[in-house]
């Protein structure tokens, strides 16, 4: 008699009643279109601009619960919530600061984060420099810089031109 026993994201397992033979059938993941909601509400809506933004909006964006959005962010993508939507406005951030000459504060306000302090936090930890040095190293040189961070669910690396 077989034992079936199963896992949404990494497949079902098997069990043979003959202890010498253990099979793994993987399965493909049934998420009906959810990660590509997940990264489109980033990508397209980026929701991540909104500093009230908590997992419930983002589920409402996505159109799922707060559990599934959840469990996705801490299994799927090895992150909080907040640690992923912060990538996203550090990101955004970097873009501001490479190409406008826009205060800091503004440059936090316009990115999501909902103080200053926090804004250069974050991005310390994201870039291991101060929003202000980013500013100076994008102006000294004017070559494609290449983020480091790539956005789960895209293969693309962003590039930007500084001029």
């Amino acid at each position: 008699v077989d034992i079936h026993r199963g896992n949404l994201s990494k497949g079902v397992e098997i069990w043979s009643s003959d202890l010498d033979k253990v099979e793994i059938v993987e399965e493909p993941v049934k998420n009906y279109g959810f990660e590509e909601r997940f990264h489109k509400a980033f990508v397209n809506k980026k929701v991540y601009l909104n500093p009230k933004l908590n997992i419930m909006e983002l589920a409402m964006a996505v159109g799922t619960n707060r559990t599934y959005i959840s469990n996705y962010i801490n299994q799927q993508l090895h992150t909080t919530f907040y640690e992923y939507v912060n990538k996203w406005r550090v990101e955004h951030a970097k873009e501001l600061l490479a190409s406008t000459d826009l205060s800091l504060e503004d440059i936090s306000v316009e990115a999501g984060f909902n103080s200053l302090s926090s804004f250069r936090r974050y991005f310390i930890r994201s870039a291991g420099m101060t929003p202000m040095a980013f500013r100076r190293a994008t102006e000294s040189r004017s070559r494609t810089i290449v983020s480091e961070w790539v956005p789960p669910m895209s293969s693309r690396v962003w590039r930007k031109q500084i001029s």
